[in-house]
């Protein structure tokens, strides 16, 4: 998929901006470290600290929290 496919998608249907917090970067601290992804961690982080769902298709890196969908 191409990145203006992606943003038609992303433009088409109801997702939410999640702006990344202090509050986000101080809930990474407290997990556990099952992977090197900075990256993927925070935005575990974002969903955890903001009781959100975490979509993925990522098995391994799902174990993470119970907000983890798998895709």
């Amino acid at each position: 998929m191409s990145i203006e496919s992606a943003i038609d998608e992303f433009e088409a249907h109801p997702f939410i901006q999640l702006p990344v917090q202090l509050k986000h970067a101080k809930a990474v601290r407290h997990m556990p470290d099952l992977h090197r992804d900075p990256f993927y961690r925070l935005l575990v982080a974002q969903a955890i600290t903001e009781d959100l769902r975490f979509l993925t298709v990522d098995r391994e890196r799902s174990a993470y929290l119970d907000a983890a969908i798998p895709a």
